[in-house]
């Protein structure tokens, strides 16, 4: 079957890119707005029993954020099919290269704090 191989760095980059984007959405302080403005509108919604669907909705969300094993399931799709489609172009390589990198620079600092 040719054209269904994805080649083992083209995954090992897959995999960095799923790590550093799950760490940037749900642990990096520079989302931090994110999270809180999250928080905020389901408490916002719990007051109000008319906005009972909403305030589900962003109780889900917001649990899916605080849960790393969740999220990354989330951020993975997108990132497998770019793989699958483009894995062998630059324009997933360069980025996913980048974020890999970043991850792993973060983790080796937060190791050497």
């Amino acid at each position: 079957m040719e054209g269904w191989y994805m080649g083992w760095m083209t995954a090992l980059l897959a995999v960095g890119a799923t790590a550093r984007i799950t760490r940037l959405i749900g642990r990096d302080t520079i989302t931090f707005f994110f999270r809180d403005w999250l928080a905020a509108m389901t408490e916002d919604n719990l007051s109000t029993p008319a906005k009972g669907v909403r305030a589900r909705f962003f109780s889900f969300v917001e649990d899916m954020v605080a849960c790393p094993w969740c999220l990354s399931i989330w951020v993975s799709v997108p990132i497998a099919v770019l793989a699958w489609l483009y894995g062998d172009t630059l324009w997933f390589i360069v980025p996913a290269l980048a974020l890999t990198a970043s991850h792993l620079t973060g983790m080796t600092a937060a190791q050497e704090a």
